[in-house]
């Protein structure tokens, strides 16, 4: 559109992040100081407005309000002089936590914004969040969002000066909203003044240009008056007075309102807005406090079973414990704020951080073990999925002595292993096969009867430096223990490229200097696994046969496990980092592929989707896959999401430490923290200790949606539950192998939950395979209704139901919602 003169619009705001190098009392302070400092300028400048969000910050601040505060405070929200934004519980970071844990911030956010604020959320606020995923705008639409406002960043291959201010983002699906890109970031007042009002100006296509004046833990400190007089004066010192129509005070959603009678002539776009680099360099929260995401995806899976599990019960006519799920969830998504999820934190952030997740999977795994039940019959179990893809898994059921053996539901042995837990607990391993998706399959346990069945023995080899089953053939470095051949039976093709390296190498890199803010300094100065001596041992059991290596390395011993299992066509991997004790250096395992990289596309599975993306450093949920078209390898993670490809190497970082990080001390002190005199608040970024991962690589033909991965994925990340007692109706609603609900089409479910207004159950899912589809679901007998919702379960359109069916069309990666009714 013809450039012309331009309005801007002032954004008075703050952005308090819930925790960062402080924890939530200080933030709570510091809200409730900001929101009084606003409402005083409100009662004295009819000019003057404000916008924060994030329901953590909001309602603990109108608690403690009086009843007189309490009134004007809502009456300005009614005015929309001050704009509760964002609509969300936190600040979210959205590339590591599950799509799931997004639609909650949203679910549970805006219906407090509505209930308590009487709020109708229409704008995302995702100004601090990293990197903004491509689905964020689907997630949006369907919540009933309208705009989205976001600060970090631009995609590679157009940089800073390629993307305007505003446009329409694009999920895969067509969802789409108006969507504003901060050309100066969300603190241009405090940051970058004059030049950051040019770079506004000058990326600004319609006529109107938003400034927002604020920054991190803003506190009200000009009138209206005052704050276009000096963005004035900014305008005059670099020479634009004279593009500018006017200048005043309003809101962010003032903003949105003005641009979008220009919307059809704004572009439309659907980039992925990542890595966040050009704002600033922020890839190393894929990889700091490694510990935390761990546990925080182990949590997110078991609350997820929980509901499942939960939500079966409840169709049994058993009570649904709707209060303790909704704290744990709330719980939880506390952890998902990006500074805490992202590791950019002080200790004592980590600390509680690391408490409250483990008290949420603790408290997950109670409530599903509760709405389970189960029978008091010794020795029997219930082997439940809790996804909607049949599966087969590796499953672990307790057992009181290692001579004992696993028998099927029609009284066959089933080949087995003993395994024991850190706490000394035996259980017995075994691949539990054809696992209906939503259902169960019976075991028992009885007394050995003799030599245990080996049904895969047969296909295995193993000889000087090589061993192999029916699906690979793996050798290794007679020095090191760096696998030099994993051979994959089905193509003939040894997937790993000799020349590039050994697979499974340990690769520690150097860092200058590492920034806990992500900032990544990396040096020439690299150690290999490769290059260290070890002590290689093979392991074999009645279902799988694997290699230990043990041996030193930088500032540690590693232990790493290779396991070909006889029924299952993929590799299992194991390694352990044993008493680190490094500091400034960045830890990644390597697999070097033998693809053809001229055609290869490298594709990250993102929350509730999948983007193809160039060679670098991106976080990814379950896995990474690449492949030529003909040959594809996808590389899956267990709560590790930092992924590096590039120079034919497939990467998965495994941690970050920082020797001595000084960045918070200094802020710490500058604004009066207590604790940074005594010590710099992150000693356990170091990452000292020993840390255990676990990871999986599957090849296949073709590309990754035809592969099976995202099945996969999810499979490795929910383990299967093993219920002690015979199976009641709860779990085979006509007999062992049924399914709650059948799913035909690339189709997963995601989530089953009670609904918000406690009639009815919710089933949502994703498309999996990125293109156009019908998906067919069979519903339980008792459903009589199903009712198309959004995701904040408000119902859009009745489904047809015949002979308990129904079905639906879907786009590429659409998220679907479905109420159910008896």
């Amino acid at each position: 559109m013809p450039k012309q003169k331009q309005s801007v619009i002032i954004a008075p705001h703050s952005h308090i992040d819930v925790e960062w190098y402080w924890t939530y009392p200080q933030a709570v302070a510091w809200a409730k100081q900001t929101i009084s400092l606003a409402l005083d300028y409100m009662r004295r400048d009819p000019d003057y407005h404000f916008a924060m969000d994030q329901v953590q910050l909001f309602r603990p601040a109108l608690e403690g309000m009086t009843a007189e505060e309490r009134s004007f405070f809502l009456e300005m929200l009614r005015q929309e002089r001050f704009q509760a934004v964002g609509g969300m519980f936190v600040q979210p970071e959205v590339a590591e936590p599950r799509g799931e844990s997004l639609v909650r911030q949203a679910l549970i956010g805006a219906e407090w914004f509505r209930r308590e604020l009487g709020v109708e959320s229409e704008l995302g606020w995702f100004i601090d969040t990293f990197g903004q995923m491509n689905q964020v705008p689907q997630v949006l639409a369907r919540s009933g969002f309208k705009y989205y406002a976001f600060g970090r960043d631009v995609p590679f291959e157009l940089g800073p000066e390629g993307v305007p201010a505003d446009f329409w983002y694009e999920s895969p699906d067509g969802s789409r909203v108006l969507t504003h890109l901060m050309p100066a970031h969300y603190a241009p007042s405090h940051d970058h003044q004059a030049r950051g009002l040019a770079r506004i100006l000058r990326r600004s296509q319609t006529p109107f240009a938003l400034f927002p004046y604020g920054g991190d833990v803003y506190f009200p400190d000009r009138t209206s008056a005052e704050m276009v007089a000096q963005v004035r004066a900014w305008a005059e010192d670099v020479g634009l007075i004279d593009d500018i129509a006017d200048i005043r005070v309003a809101g962010p959603l003032d903003y949105f309102r003005a641009v979008e009678q220009y919307g059809d002539q704004l572009p439309v776009l659907r980039y992925d807005f990542n890595p966040p680099y050009y704002v600033q360099d922020l890839r190393g929260c894929y990889d700091n406090r490694i510990e935390l995401k761990k546990r925080s995806r182990e949590a997110e899976e078991a609350l997820l079973e929980a509901e499942v599990v939960a939500s079966l019960a409840y169709a049994s006519a058993q009570p649904y414990p709707k209060l303790q799920l909704d704290d744990l969830w709330r719980r939880l998504l506390h952890q998902h704020f990006h500074d805490i999820i992202g590791g950019s934190h002080h200790d004592p952030v980590y600390r509680s951080a690391m408490a409250a997740t483990d008290e949420v999977l603790a408290g997950a795994r109670q409530l599903a073990a509760a709405a389970a039940g189960g029978s008091a019959a010794a020795g029997y179990f219930a082997v439940f999925n809790s996804l909607s893809t049949p599966r087969d898994e590796v499953c672990h059921l307790p057992a009181q002595s290692a001579a004992t053996e696993v028998v099927d539901e029609a009284g066959q042995p089933v080949p087995s292993r003993p395994v024991y837990a850190e706490d000394g607990s035996l259980a017995l391993e075994f691949v539990a096969r054809d696992i209906p998706g939503l259902g169960c399959r019976q075991y028992s346990l009885t007394p050995a009867s003799g030599a245990r069945p080996g049904a895969g023995r047969h296909d295995r080899l193993i000889g000087a430096g090589y061993v192999e089953n029916r699906f690979f053939r793996v050798a290794w470095d007679a020095s090191s223990g760096g696998l030099t051949e994993i051979v994959d039976k089905a193509s003939g093709r040894n997937l790993l490229s000799p020349s590039l390296g050994l697979g499974n190498e340990l690769v520690a890199v150097r860092e200058h200097e590492p920034d806990l803010e992500g900032p990544m300094n990396i040096t020439p100065e690299v150690y290999r696994s490769g290059a260290y001596p070890a002590a290689i041992e093979l392991e074999e059991s009645d279902i799988h046969v694997g290699l230990v290596v043990r041996g030193p390395f930088k500032d540690c011993t590693r232990l790493q496990k290779v396991l070909l299992y006889d029924e299952l066509p993929r590799l299992d991997f194991e390694t352990t980092l044993v008493d680190f004790s490094g500091g400034d250096l960045l830890i990644k395992v390597s697999f070097p592929l033998a693809l053809d990289w001229e055609k290869a596309s490298i594709d990250y599975e993102t929350p509730f989707g999948v983007t193809s993306r160039p060679r670098g450093h991106y976080a990814a949920q379950n896995w990474v896959d690449c492949s030529d078209g003909e040959l594809g390898l996808a590389l899956l993670n267990r709560g590790t999401p930092g992924y590096w490809v590039g120079n034919g190497r497939l990467e998965l970082v495994l941690l970050r430490s920082f020797a001595n990080y000084l960045g918070y001390r200094m802020r710490g002190f500058q604004r009066g923290l207590d604790g940074y005199a005594e010590s710099t608040q992150t000693e356990l970024a170091r990452e000292h200790g020993t840390h255990h991962f676990q990871y999986t690589l599957y090849p296949h033909r073709g590309r990754w949606a035809d592969s099976g991965v995202v099945a996969l994925g999810q499979s490795l990340n929910r383990p299967l539950l093993a219920i002690a007692g015979e199976a009641a109706s709860l779990f085979s609603p006509g007999h062992s192998g049924s399914s709650f609900v059948q799913v035909q089409g690339e189709f997963a479910i995601t989530a089953v939950k009670l609904a918000e207004s406690g009639a009815g159950l919710v089933l949502r899912g994703y498309e999996t395979a990125g293109r156009p589809g019908q998906v067919r679901l069979r519903l339980p007998g008792w459903a009589s209704r199903a009712a198309l919702a959004d995701l904040r379960e408000r119902e859009t359109g009745e489904l047809p139901m015949q002979q308990g069916q129904v079905a639906f069309p879907v786009n590429p990666h659409e998220i679907v919602t479905l109420i159910l009714r008896a």
